[in-house]
């Protein structure tokens, strides 16, 4: 029988200070992490600007083009209904042992707003990016690096032969 293993406290800990560590460029350490994970904050906003595809081969996979939104002057984003796509302050370098997997941070579902995200493969180094969604017909107002995403980190039953090694791998 395999045993799904969050790793919390202090073995969390230690992946944050290891050499290289799991998370880098943590805004607030007292305030991101805690007992059961990591909260990611948001760096930069999106809109979608074209289509995007997905088909059997590569050359089938076209991203939608984006560009980014400006927060006002004092750091916010005045966002209406709809899809945005995300990214976040922290560098995560997910061991060989481990995958994640992140969640959006209660105060968002409460506002009609909740965050996508696949899963974060063992060995993926870089910053992540998510989907946005705000549901809220009234639109939603998130200040730019504000904790948004709690990640969490469970231990593989193996460690990876080879990690994560897919085209978004160390793009920063």
């Amino acid at each position: 029988m395999i045993k799904l293993t969050v790793i919390t406290g202090s073995k969390l800990r230690e992946l944050l200070s290891a050499k290289p560590s799991l998370i880098e460029g943590l805004i607030n350490f007292d305030k991101q992490v805690g007992h059961n994970g990591i909260d990611l904050s948001l760096r930069n906003v999106y809109g979608f600007i074209s289509s995007g595809s997905l088909g059997i081969t590569e050359e089938d996979r076209v991203l939608a083009d984006c560009s980014i939104i400006k927060p006002n002057d004092d750091g916010w984003y005045n966002l209406e209904k709809g899809c945005y796509k995300i990214d976040f302050n922290e560098i995560i370098n997910i061991p060989k042992n481990v995958i994640a997997l992140t969640f959006p941070r209660s105060s968002l579902i409460r506002s009609g707003v909740t965050i996508e995200s696949a899963v974060w493969d063992s060995g993926y180094y870089g910053r992540g990016e998510a989907l946005m969604i705000i549901h809220n017909t009234h639109g939603f107002k998130v200040r730019k690096n504000t904790p948004i995403l709690q990640m969490i980190f469970l231990t593989c039953s193996e460690e990876a032969i080879i990690g994560y090694s897919g085209k978004y791998q160390g793009i920063i």
